[in-house]
């Protein structure tokens, strides 16, 4: 990484930056929603299952973290605007 690249302001509110937005929620959501829940218990149960299931791969978030170098690159290449459909 080009260290003459930081430090520099940090956006605000970036959600294509954050891997708990643009990956970890995602999944997150996927994995609670793939099947119609009938109780609010149900519900709690399936997001602790989610997010049991999310702490033990931790090949994909790795690979979502890393990912994060690659997004802030493109952030700062645009000026701190839009990038997402940039690359």
């Amino acid at each position: 990484m080009d260290r003459t690249l930081w430090p520099h302001n940090w956006p605000a509110r970036s959600p294509d930056l954050s891997p708990l937005d643009y990956c970890v929620w995602g999944w997150m959501k996927e994995l609670v929603y793939n099947v119609k829940l009938a109780t609010r218990d149900a519900l709690f149960g399936r997001i602790l299952d989610a997010a049991d299931h999310i702490r033990n791969n931790q090949m994909k978030m790795l690979r979502a973290t890393r990912a994060f170098h690659n997004r802030a690159a493109a952030c700062f290449a645009a000026g701190g605007g839009i990038f997402e459909n940039q690359r």
